[in-house]
């Protein structure tokens, strides 16, 4: 059964005055460090400013209809920020400017397609995951491509989103081909029937929606990673309040069914839980 808003409101608005309770003791709206109680911020603003990557569907785009950016983030963020009693202000920008955005006060959260790393892990705090996904290389059906190993060749010239973790995987994978960054999906689709390259290495979510409506384009069997999903935050002691305050939304509406649903509206199946994970 699911909890209805009132109690999702209720849950999260706990959390948030409890966060209070101790800022209120210690006599103002920073941390015993000194920095900024993230979340105190976000409560007073009446809002959370959320740096987005546009352009990646199904995560954050815009609409062809009404230009109003939609996506499975959108609808997660929309959440988070109702059940807190706060507006969502959203900051589109470059996916290479999001952590910096985050981390000199510009917004409160970095919300894309961000795979959470080791590495960016010391220059980012992450929240839990907000998805899962495997990173594959997308090629055209008529490239008679059947292996990620025939990539590696000086004749082959693979691309990856621009400032992603797969132009990394793509250099360490195959040295001996040429790689490119690229700067979104639809590029890359262009790129490809162009013949400028030959696979676009992304995720098992964006290319769902690829090739929903393109019978040209193919998947190569082997996966190149497994990739956790997050959101980011400034990383300082500040930061601990609202962050967590997210991961208990996402625990809240991965147990009462809203994840799913979600979920289902933007890949079209709903949350099969991995082991561990909240719900499973």
């Amino acid at each position: 059964m699911k909890l209805s808003l009132k109690k999702i409101v209720a849950l999260s608005l706990t959390l948030a005055m409890l966060a209070l309770t101790v800022i209120a003791c210690s006599g103002g709206t920073s941390t015993a460090a000194g920095t900024t109680d993230r979340l105190a911020d976000v409560l007073a603003k009446g809002k959370l400013v959320a740096a987005i990557e546009v352009g990646s569907e199904p995560f954050t785009f815009a609409d062809p209809a009404t230009g109003e950016y939609i996506g499975f983030n959108i609808d997660i963020m929309n959440g988070f920020c109702e059940s807190i009693g706060v507006k969502l202000e959203l900051a589109p920008m470059e996916f290479s400017e999001l952590f910096e955005a985050v981390n000199n006060g510009k917004a409160d959260m970095a919300s894309a397609n961000i795979s959470r790393t080791a590495k960016r892990s010391a220059t980012v705090l992450f929240s839990e995951p907000v998805t899962h996904s495997n990173g594959i290389a997308l090629v055209l059906k008529s490239s008679g491509l059947t292996s990620i190993d025939e990539l590696n060749d000086p004749s082959r010239t693979v691309c990856g989103p621009s400032g992603g973790v797969y132009v990394e995987i793509a250099r360490e994978l195959w040295p001996d081909a040429k790689v490119e960054e690229i700067g979104s999906s639809a590029d890359a689709i262009a790129a490809l029937k162009a013949g400028r390259v030959d696979a676009y290495l992304t995720d098992t979510n964006t290319s769902s929606v690829m090739m929903k409506d393109d019978d040209t384009l193919t998947i190569l069997p082997e996966p190149l990673s497994v990739d956790t999903v997050a959101f980011g935050f400034k990383m300082d002691l500040g930061s601990y309040t609202l962050r967590d305050a997210f991961n208990n939304y996402l625990k809240i509406i991965k147990m009462d069914g809203t994840y799913s649903d979600i979920c289902e509206k933007w890949y079209g199946a709903p949350w099969t839980p991995f082991m561990g994970e909240y719900g499973a």
